[in-house]
């Protein structure tokens, strides 16, 4: 999985942001509301690469925070990472954090584009016993991050190998308990799937 990327800021594109690294050029989707540095100046950004049958896309954010709240809220029924992506592109995570824990479902829904009252009460009914007043401490490990690791790696193995990526997502998907393995017994038990052709 690509953790972050650390390269050369190009400019903003229709999907977000362009971000050169070693003269490849990564198109990231990037909240609206987070600061950008100058064409040409040197730029980190913590990504998430999110994998469905006919998507593969690479979400980026200023902070490993930020992709802390955004990896959370896409385990809310109803909010997807362009759901996700509207709420942190009108709100800081601070805020964010404050309206979850105040259970202020009006502001966030407010300042969130396509995000509606009942999804914003979903959202903190969910979240607000898995959000801190102060953000993740140093060192936290993000939330399922072995899990989207493993997953994301056999996938992007898979398609190394030659596989189509709806292939390589279809076969990964169908593995039981995924959750518990590691990539390599994740990469194998998609190979033996015949789920691949």
């Amino acid at each position: 999985m690509i953790s972050y990327l650390k390269g050369i800021f190009v400019g903003q594109n229709a999907d977000g942001i362009l971000v050169e690294v070693n003269g490849i050029g990564y198109s990231v989707s990037w909240p609206s509301a987070d600061p950008l540095p100058s064409a040409g100046e040197p730029i980190k950004v913590y990504t998430f690469l999110y994998l469905k049958e006919d998507v593969l896309a690479l979400y980026g954010f200023s902070s490993e925070e930020e992709l802390s709240l955004f990896r959370m809220m896409l385990k809310v029924s109803g909010i997807g990472p362009k759901g996700a992506m509207a709420v942190l592109s009108g709100m800081t995570p601070a805020q964010l954090r404050t309206a979850i824990l105040s259970q202020d479902a009006k502001t966030i829904a407010g300042k969130s584009s396509g995000i509606g009252i009942k999804t914003a009460q979903k959202m903190i009914l969910e979240l607000r016993d898995k959000v801190s007043a102060f953000g993740p401490e140093e060192g936290t490990p993000l939330p399922d991050s072995k899990t989207d690791v493993s997953e994301d790696e056999a996938v992007l193995a898979l398609m190394s190998l030659g596989y189509a990526q709806s292939a390589a997502v279809r076969a990964v998907g169908s593995i039981p308990d995924r959750e518990k393995m590691t990539t390599e017994e994740v990469l194998k038990a998609a190979l033996r799937s015949g789920k691949l052709f």
